[in-house]
């Protein structure tokens, strides 16, 4: 491996230069977007995307720290050999700080049920959404995709079921923002977020640490930070994967082929008739089972809708800065297709962030985070329309294309029930949806004093979403008819937008007190609105199948149409108090005033609690070689669910 550091003769022989080196896991694989720095704070950088880095103007005796969340931070003299230094997982760094509600602490202070998944923890998953990253990495959460199409909906449930009427889906926040999820099981919120752009995902779960979101906290939190510019050159990162997706055969339902079908329906007949005291003829059974031979393996339903998936994903990302002005810029672009023929997501999403010290006191700083989709979806998930399980019922000896090589219009056999070809509906009944979201926050903040810090930040989310299915003549359901006539042509349309803004004003306060006493906390006042519209309907009576146009139809049904509006304004604080490294206190409390609520309810205060103790920390426990650290820890809380639909409070 070659040596990227100036030579130990030349370094011992200059009292300052510069020095160059590579940060490497256990594996020896680089590690990009490390942080170097030196001990005394004079100089920082990052590492590139080959895990190398160069710090200029550093005396042979300066300290080096590097560091990269996941790992163990380690430091190393500069005149070390620093051509491959290497750092250890950290699965349990009670250092690393946690990004918690409005605020940060070390995982050591935490008081609450609160767990972590780092970048590092996650990057080699080759998924396409952060929910899936998170699968099997935290206890107590559930993650399912109910439609499983690619691009869908999920539901997230932190420590199971909290209400019966309610949603159970968290609360998500992105970068401080409390994001809508209005688009319920169709859309997938976490989409807009390339898993590329990922820091870190902090799961709160306990009341104690929810509370300080109030009325919707008691579902859990999931608060997602993304990836921020740091002071160094200018790092160039390109992640791409191609990748493969099946329904195992294992998974699949073993139905009888085309001869098994065939002469199971003879045997029936031939049964019925001796159940009877008589003997069945040729004539008695339909001439589709007297030779049960001739079909062979038949058609298996279930396997001509499955197909073997294709998805790949390309991320680009520039991050870097100078002492002032830090920035950070990515890319992303995924085409995944779906384990259903005919189904497919494409998702083209960017992230932008800058934060700029324009004086010792005062930062400011812009999040831009676009992104666009288009997914083509079954529109035949649920009940006994669910594609898949009408696969179950349809006849083995019906084959998918009639002698001509056209698709075979009706699947049927005697006795059996029918439906329309399968691979009809889903190519030409299938759904088209299209849908664009743009996050957006500003924020400055000032220094008063040392270590007390207000900040003010407005954030605006706006989503567009549209969808459009046709249903032609030969998209038919299912039916005891063996003849059924064509359907008549039909259509649905529907379309919405969202604009959500927040904002807040944050004081928080951050100080040591000797080496016994720590304080930290924070109070703030927040505003936020959404405002959703929207509107749905059908048509039909198209005159043909290649006209689909709502104009041309002659009957429109279903229609909906409305504009809802909700508003929460909210006072927040928490006190965070350490004694000794040892005895550690919580105290939140949170108002909101809603206007999901009813006048005689409209506010609702959240209170919440918690004490824990780092026995590990006391003098009989503190050179125990077997333990790294005991903590316990009880907490009381309060939350409320605000996930109910706007106005139910009024009157009917």
């Amino acid at each position: 491996m070659p040596n990227y550091l100036i030579s130990d003769k030349v370094s011992k022989k200059l009292k300052r230069a510069d020095v160059t080196g590579k940060v490497v896991d256990k594996q020896g694989q680089p590690i990009p977007g490390a942080t170097v720095r030196l001990k005394s704070g004079k100089a920082a950088t990052m590492t590139d995307n080959e895990g190398r880095f160069i710090l200029k103007d550093v005396a042979s005796t300066d300290i080096i720290i590097i560091s990269y969340q996941g790992y163990t931070q380690k430091e190393i003299s500069a005149s070390g050999n620093l051509a491959a230094i290497q750092l250890d997982e950290s699965e349990n760094n009670l250092n690393d700080v946690v990004v918690v509600g409005y605020g940060t602490t070390q995982k050591k202070d935490l008081t609450g049920s609160v767990s972590t998944v780092s970048a590092a923890q996650i990057k080699d998953l080759p998924v396409s959404s952060i929910d899936q990253k998170l699968v099997g990495q935290v206890a107590g959460v559930q993650i399912s995709a109910p439609t499983g199409a690619p691009g869908g909906g999920v539901n997230i449930k932190i420590r199971g079921t909290g209400s019966i009427t309610a949603g159970n889906n968290p609360l998500f926040v992105v970068d401080g923002f409390a994001i809508s999820n209005s688009g319920g099981q169709v859309y997938n919120p976490l989409n807009v977020i390339s898993p590329d752009d990922i820091e870190s995902v902090t799961i709160l779960k306990d009341a104690s640490s929810t509370a300080i979101y109030g009325s919707r906290g008691s579902n859990g939190v999931v608060v997602i930070t993304t990836k921020r510019g740091k002071t160094g050159p200018p790092v160039v990162s390109v992640n791409s994967y191609i990748g493969a997706q099946q329904v195992p055969q294992k998974g699949r339902p073993d139905v009888l082929n085309g001869t098994e079908y065939a002469q199971f329906r003879k045997e029936m007949i031939i049964d019925d008739f001796a159940s009877r005291g008589l003997t069945a003829t040729d004539a008695d059974i339909p001439v589709q089972f007297r030779n049960p031979a001739q079909y062979g393996e038949g058609t298996d339903w279930y396997d001509a809708v499955l197909r073997t998936a294709m998805q790949n994903n390309v991320d680009a990302s520039i991050r870097g800065g100078s002492e002032s002005t830090r920035y950070s810029a990515s890319l992303g672009r995924l085409e995944q297709q779906g384990t259903i023929r005919y189904t497919d997501y494409k998702r083209y999403s960017v992230n932008f962030n800058i934060e700029s010290d324009i004086s010792k006191k005062i930062k400011v700083g812009l999040s831009i985070a676009p992104s666009g989709g288009v997914q083509n979806r079954n529109g035949f998930e649920s009940g006994q329309r669910d594609i898949l399980t009408r696969t179950l019922w349809l006849s083995p000896i019906v084959p998918i294309n009639d002698a001509s090589g056209n698709r075979t219009f009706f699947i049927t056999s005697p006795g059996a029930i029918g439906a329309g070809n399968p691979l009809n509906t889903l190519e030409y009944g299938g759904t088209k949806a299209k849908y664009f979201r743009g996050l957006g926050t500003a924020f400055a903040e000032y220094r008063i004093i040392d270590g007390l810090k207000a900040k003010y930040a407005f954030n605006y989310d706006y989503t567009n979403n549209s969808s459009f299915s046709f249903n032609p003549t030969f998209v038919i359901g299912e039916t005891g008819n063996q003849n059924p006539n064509p359907s008549i042509p039909s259509s649905s349309t529907a379309q919405n937008t969202t604009s959500n803004w927040l904002s807040e004003l944050t004081l928080s306060y951050d100080k040591s007190f000797g080496k016994d006493h720590k304080i930290s906390a924070v109070a703030g006042y927040t505003a936020q609105q959404e405002r959703y519209e929207g509107y749905s309907f059908g048509a039909t009576n198209y005159p043909d199948n290649l006209i689909q146009t709502i104009n041309a139809s002659t009957l429109l049904n279903g229609a909906a149409a409305g504009i809802e509006k909700w508003s929460l304004i909210s006072y927040l604080a928490r006190v965070n108090y350490t004694f000794k490294d040892k005895y550690l206190l919580t105290a939140t409390v949170r108002s909101d005033g809603s206007s999901r609520f009813g006048s005689n309810y409209r506010y609702g205060t959240f209170p919440s609690a918690a004490f824990a103790w780092r026995a590990s920390q006391e003098e009989f426990l503190r050179n125990a070689r077997w333990l790294s650290d005991l903590k316990i820890r009880a907490s009381y809380g309060r939350t409320g669910n605000f996930n109910i639909p706007n106005y139910q409070y009024a009157s009917s």
